[in-house]
């Protein structure tokens, strides 16, 4: 399957329930944003992978996304 992506324009654009690609040491990551915050270095989320039993132990950055799922073409 193929995703169709748009880059959100600022941080406050990512909300909860958004699926996102992300790059990490490991390659592109598609997950869901369950939560938002902020903390000293800006605003964060925590994603997690819709068949993951827990979220991904990291906070994902602004700057590592590289959109916003808005379809999927099987």
């Amino acid at each position: 399957s193929h995703a169709i992506e748009i880059l959100p324009e600022n941080p406050e654009d990512i909300k909860a329930g958004d699926i996102i690609s992300y790059l990490t040491a490991q390659g592109t990551i598609i997950h869901r944003v369950i939560e938002t915050g902020q903390d000293q270095q800006g605003i964060y989320y925590i994603v997690k992978g819709d068949n993951n039993n827990r979220a991904d132990l990291y906070k994902v950055r602004y700057e590592n996304i590289k959109g916003v799922v808005v379809a999927i073409i099987y």
